[in-house]
């Protein structure tokens, strides 16, 4: 399908942006729309072009931010700023959903400033149970429902060491799960930065050209099976003899 087909199936859902209201807002309905659609989030870049006024597209053409999905965002989200309505924030709240590598720890933070923004008295049983039904595994959802953790931060922590698999939430130690949430947040780049160490090993390995067979000649570069002949010794002169034997360029 098009992107501009798929946008359209966005836009029946959510009016396009065109800098009257703040785009945090609009963007929360963009996220919904695009997820009730069912849209794979690589798709995102290409459809929000489609989503903005002109003169919205403009300016993000003129920074060179088309197809940059972060980078749009985060310009429109500083340029046009304005605080949720409380019937608004109140709609967003009950139909949040976990987003594609969004971690536990982001949507329970997302779900408290939409909270705070409603001016609603939610309580803390109320915040667990909106955010056990915004996350995407139902496995996880159902443990940590079983639960029954006091707030949204212990459910976040009983999640967390769910996923991680390390131990069962009951017996979870609050300096270990902290640990655990951050080293979480870091781990990915930890990884990467890892596999980069590993490929620029590879590299220099290569470039040193290592041969276990033998002595290599510096003449014709052949490398021979049996060991270098020690009684030999050669002179300043690549393959000149400094004592009686026979020439040789091996080294």
């Amino acid at each position: 399908m098009s992107q501009l087909a798929l946008s359209a199936k966005v836009l029946k859902l959510v009016p396009p942006f065109d800098g009257s209201t703040g785009f945090e807002s609009w963007w929360r309905r963009f996220e919904l729309a695009c997820m009730q659609e069912k849209l794979d989030t690589s798709s995102w870049p290409h459809i929000l072009p489609f989503c903005l006024s002109p003169k919205i597209f403009e300016e993000i053409r003129d920074l060179g931010l088309e197809g940059n999905l972060e980078g749009a965002r985060k310009f429109l989200t500083s340029k046009y700023k304005s605080k949720y309505s409380e019937s608004e924030a109140k709609y967003l709240l009950l139909r949040r959903r976990q987003a594609p590598h969004e971690s536990l720890h982001e949507l329970a933070s997302d779900l408290y400033k939409m909270a705070v923004a409603s001016k609603s008295d939610v309580s803390p049983q109320l915040m667990v149970r909106i955010f056990i039904n915004a996350m995407a595994s139902e496995e996880v959802s159902q443990k940590i429902s079983e639960k029954k953790p006091s707030d949204i931060w212990e459910a976040v922590e009983m999640g967390n060491e769910y996923l991680a698999g390390t131990k069962s939430p009951d017996d979870a130690d609050p300096s270990h799960l902290t640990l655990l949430a951050l080293n979480r947040r870091e781990g990915p780049y930890n990884i990467q930065k890892i596999n980069s160490e590993i490929e620029e090993i590879k590299k220099s390995l290569k470039t040193l050209q290592i041969n276990h067979r033998g002595a290599q000649c510096f003449n014709c570069g052949k490398v021979r099976d049996e060991p270098l002949d020690t009684k030999v010794k050669i002179g300043k002169g690549q393959g000149k003899l400094s004592s009686g034997g026979r020439q040789t360029g091996y080294r």
